[in-house]
């Protein structure tokens, strides 16, 4: 007597799984999706954070793109060893400041277009002081 499944047993076994994955893979994407929104986000309120201090002791906000901002940030003795990278491999942050140096934008790009932060009482919506576009799933900040 050989013992060890059938075809058809294994056929089945394998159909099961696939049922289920189809079942859960959208649910466990649509976590991911929300988990890295929020992660968006809560940096953008740390970065922000980060600005003030440094406000504060200079007077005015860093010049210059994300990548300046961090160089101005690391250097200017407030605790700052570097800002976080976007949860996704293929998106940035960014920041951009006025001429003057007293208000900024920071901007961040949601992957859920309905995400309720996009149409907090602090989010900016349009283009102000700035080329960055806070518009559709761009989240900004302004101060």
């Amino acid at each position: 007597m050989k013992k060890g499944f059938t075809l058809l047993e294994i056929i089945i076994v394998v159909a099961i799984i696939a049922i289920l994955a189809a079942i859960l893979l959208p649910r466990i994407t649509g976590v991911r999706t929300a988990v890295n929104d929020t992660r968006r986000i809560t940096d953008l309120r740390k970065v922000q954070g980060y600005l003030e201090v440094y406000y504060t002791k200079n007077r005015s906000y860093p010049a210059g793109d994300w990548a300046a901002l961090e160089t101005a940030l690391s250097g200017a003795s407030i605790g700052v060893q570097a800002l976080p990278d976007d949860p996704a491999a293929d998106k940035n942050y960014a920041y951009e400041t006025d001429s003057s140096r007293q208000t900024y934008v920071l901007m961040a790009t949601l992957d859920d277009t309905n995400n309720a932060a996009l149409s907090e009482s602090d989010e900016v919506d349009g283009t102000p002081l700035t080329t960055i576009d806070c518009d559709g799933a761009n989240y900004c900040i302004q101060f």
